[in-house]
């Protein structure tokens, strides 16, 4: 049994920063998180990835909980879960018309919506004044609808929710051959609201039907009427489709950085190694930058020429975009992650570096400048681009996750030896819901999470690195100096990269 100072107390503290990063934007009535600041509307994927870190850290004190107290903080953090995901539930569950017709119709003005009001769970644009039809979306709260049920928490109540939750999977089954807007809402590159099949929501609705199929969704208390069924032959329609259409993202788009969702984290929906590589091949050699990714090819999203007052664009718009799309450096988060579980240290190490060299360890979007745009497009990546801070959450949690990933790849702990796989799953998850809010207390939150790594059982060693990495990164608050020379003593490998501990944060 672990004493209360080498996890309790440690617990405690990354519940603080939880409830000051995260919880404490959490509605009161419905449980949403909203967007930002700015944005006060809550997106679907965007609360499925913030509520991540909550769970992850409800069963870290599920798993050491030493004292009643620890047992009632689990039980407080596994409701804020359960509170959001049934606020989910409820906005998609007044919209149950529209799961009857689609199923029908398979029409973009029967689609479920894709945002929802935070307070009051309706609507709050029309169904042609955005690219509602988003199978990812859906399959994305399926995903991990069936994911926390089977870790225990309790998200269905009744019969009547199971039913919907069963309509649900008939609404996401037929997703190899709907036409959707995709990640980017979007639809086709040309942006005149164009639906098209995508990849993404091929492979995310794959791995969606994998997961909740035979799932009981009383967890012990259920019986066979509780019980979700899926078509096996939906599955393999899924897996044939995408499978053809890779590394192809859809009909217009010839690659998509959005596929690193589906060919690893969260979804891993590509078994074939070798069309993983090649996907991840083409999205490195096409679409990366000095700064990052593009989202895909002729993107126009928040460049300079982009009119931010029209929804879609002209037929004749799309060439005014090339060779100036913004560059993303949240993919390099994910290639850090797919290098952690695939164990490839050198891909690792190397996001990692471009990562906190180019963009200090911030998700920032790079754009050119208005006052470049008269000279030669083909060398403007490469030498004038300037980051404009647009948090999007999924970005931020993704760093985040990235921040861990590596710090425990340093640590040794993924390379097979110690940390069962709901360990390492749930401090992922704890380290992607740092998301989009503030940068230090992101960063403390990552540097927290390795401390608890150090305290399921590992080894002494990991240990004292642990909190060694964490004195030093705290010595100095405002400046970080210190800090920064301790870090690069501490791991000596990259050492020689002239790296400053605030880009950690």
């Amino acid at each position: 049994m672990r004493s209360r100072s080498n996890s309790g107390v440690r617990l405690d503290g990354y519940a603080r920063l939880v409830q000051q990063t995260i919880l404490c934007y959490q509605n009161p009535v419905t449980g949403l998180l909203s967007a930002s600041h700015e944005q006060k509307d809550a997106w679907v994927r965007d609360n499925i990835y913030s509520i991540l870190a909550v769970w992850g850290l409800g069963m870290a004190y599920r798993k050491n909980a030493d004292r009643d107290e620890d047992k009632a903080k689990a039980y407080e953090l596994e409701q804020n879960v359960v509170k959001l995901m049934r606020g989910l539930l409820q906005c998609m569950m007044r919209q149950v018309d529209k799961v009857e017709k689609f199923k029908h119709t398979q029409s973009t003005k029967d689609s479920l919506h894709a945002k929802y009001n935070t307070a009051t769970c309706s609507t709050v644009v029309g169904d042609d004044q955005w690219g509602h039809l988003q199978v990812d979306a859906t399959s994305l709260f399926l995903l991990f609808l069936a994911q926390m049920t089977a870790s225990g928490l309790r998200i269905i109540f009744t019969l009547d929710e199971v039913a919907f939750v069963q309509n649900l999977v008939f609404y996401i089954e037929a997703a190899y051959k709907v036409a959707d807007y995709g990640m980017w809402e979007r639809g086709d590159k040309t942006n005149q609201g164009i639906p098209e099949l995508n990849a993404s929501s091929v492979g995310m609705a794959k791995a969606a039907l994998e997961a909740i199929d035979e799932l009981d969704l009383f967890g012990a208390h259920g019986g066979r009427k509780s019980v979700i069924h899926v078509l096996p032959d939906d599955v393999e329609h899924c897996q044939s489709i995408l499978f053809s259409m890779l590394p192809r993202a859809s009909t217009s788009k010839e690659i998509d950085a959005g596929l690193l969702s589906i060919i690893s984290f969260p979804a891993f929906a590509v078994e074939d190694v070798n069309l993983v590589n090649v996907t991840k091949n083409e999205i490195i050699s096409k679409l990366q930058g000095r700064y990052g990714c593009c989202r895909f090819l002729r993107d126009g999203y928040k460049t300079p020429r982009e009119d931010p007052n029209r929804l879609h664009y002209d037929p004749a718009e799309l060439k005014l975009f090339e060779n100036i799309e913004c560059e993303w450096p949240v993919f390099w988060t994910y290639f850090i992650i797919d290098g952690v579980f695939n164990g490839d240290a050198v891909q690792v190490r190397k996001c990692w570096v471009l990562w906190l060299c180019k963009n200090l360890g911030h998700c920032f979007t790079y754009l050119l400048p208005l006052d470049k745009l008269s000279q030669n497009l083909v060398n403007c990546r490469n030498n004038y681009f300037i980051y404009l801070p647009v948090s999007l959450q999924f970005g931020q949690g993704s760093a985040r996750a990235g921040c861990l990933c590596f710090t425990w790849y340093q640590l040794g702990r993924f390379s097979g030896a110690g940390g069962s796989t709901s360990e390492k799953a749930s401090l992922t998850w704890l380290a992607a819901g740092c998301w989009p809010l503030a940068g230090s207390s992101g960063g403390l939150l990552a540097c927290s999470v390795v401390l608890h790594m150090a305290s399921l059982g590992f080894s002494q060693h990991c240990s004292l690195w642990a909190v060694r990495l964490f004195t030093w990164w705290s010595s100095c608050p405002k400046c970080k100096s210190r800090s920064c020379q301790a870090f690069l003593k501490l791991w000596p490998g990259i050492g020689r990269v002239p790296l400053l501990l605030h880009s950690f944060v």
